[in-house]
């Protein structure tokens, strides 16, 4: 009964340092990921722009389905095993910089990607910055130590590389 006891405050004493530490967290992260493509930059802009082949080439996504356009930008939901989100285009110059944003309000998440492309000769520098934020004192935690900022970015990189190569 004793050893009981002692794992369950043990447990106890965990679960509270995690929400703790989440809770010092700020809410606002941003990271960029920045990787040297095999592509030129049309063809990277047409693979990162074309929402109707993302689930051709997106670890998870099982779904893409276009919305109505808002202020003349796109607008699509994406579902995966997690479930649907909405996502909106903020800024849109061809064959430089999209910047995207998720438009749902009801997460426990949010933010925006900015993609910035650079030609380097037959090559493509892309640069993502996540500029996210995390409203959950315990999804922080998880996000920031557990997940990682990057885990998303690095895989859509590597999706993006298998569907350039």
């Amino acid at each position: 009964m004793r050893w009981l006891m002692i794992g369950g405050g043990t447990i106890a004493v965990l679960v509270a340092a995690v929400f703790v530490i989440g809770m010092l967290l700020p809410v606002e992260h941003s990271v960029t990921v920045r990787r040297t493509l095999d592509a030129d930059a049309d063809r990277v802009w047409q693979a990162i722009t074309t929402i109707e082949e993302f689930t051709e080439w997106r670890s998870g996504l099982t779904a893409v389905e276009p919305l109505p356009d808002k202020n003349g930008l796109r607008v699509w939901r994406e579902t995966t095993g997690e479930g649907p989100m909405t996502f909106e285009t903020i800024e849109f110059d061809p064959g430089q910089t999209l910047a995207t944003r998720i438009a749902d309000e009801d997460l426990p998440f949010g933010g925006t990607w900015t993609h910035r492309l650079e030609r380097v000769g037959e090559q493509t520098t892309l640069s993502i910055t996540e500029d996210g934020e995390v409203y959950s004192a315990l999804y922080r935690f998880v996000s920031k130590f557990i997940i990682g900022h990057e885990r998303t970015l690095n895989t859509y990189f590597d999706d993006l590389e298998n569907r350039l190569n």
